[in-house]
């Protein structure tokens, strides 16, 4: 009798807690987790602004080629740790591929100063009101956002993501 009363309270428990682990990992946002675009395919508009770095530009500026957006921020380890590997996408593909920062940093400054440094030859921007409209909440970063050629946004993934993973991801779009 005392082992029932003792072994009801712990069984509960543990399924409590095991529901518990079981939501919050369906929850989680796992590194390389792609978000499926919502059903027919968003267009995005050429007209959206990369502006705050250099010249401004806009995603018409890059008709016919397939755009990668990248969204990241100086102070986000893994946004950093991915960077070399969009360089290295840019440079295998400098025809059919264009790779764009948008950085979500609130100051330029930083910005600036990191690309300088580690050498970051795309085109990067700061967030803008644009993209929020376009693409809305960020559910994390980095982010990545794939375009084929005609803007339509295809692919949409968050975490980390090395050479092989991006270059998966652009290849049926070339």
């Amino acid at each position: 009798m005392k082992l029932s009363k003792f072994f009801l309270p712990v069984v509960v428990g543990f399924l409590v807690c095991g529901l518990a682990v079981f939501v919050a990992a369906r929850s989680f946002q796992f590194p390389n987790m792609q978000l499926r675009p919502e059903k027919g395919t968003q267009i995005v508009s050429g007209d959206l602004k990369i502006s705050g770095l250099g010249k401004s530009l806009s995603l018409a500026d890059f008709e016919g080629k397939v755009i990668v957006l990248n969204f990241w921020a100086t102070w986000c380890p893994p946004c950093v740790s991915e960077m070399p590997h969009f360089v290295a996408i840019s440079n295998a593909y400098p025809k059919d591929v264009v790779v764009i920062g948008i950085s979500l940093d609130d100051d330029i400054s930083p910005v600036v100063s990191f690309l300088q440094k580690h050498n970051i030859t795309y085109p990067v921007g700061m967030m803008n009101d644009g993209f929020s409209e376009t693409f809305g909440n960020l559910p994390g970063i980095p982010a990545t956002f794939i375009l084929d050629r005609n803007r339509h946004l295809v692919k949409r993934v968050v975490g980390y993501q090395s050479f092989t993973d991006v270059d998966a991801l652009i290849k049926p779009y070339l």
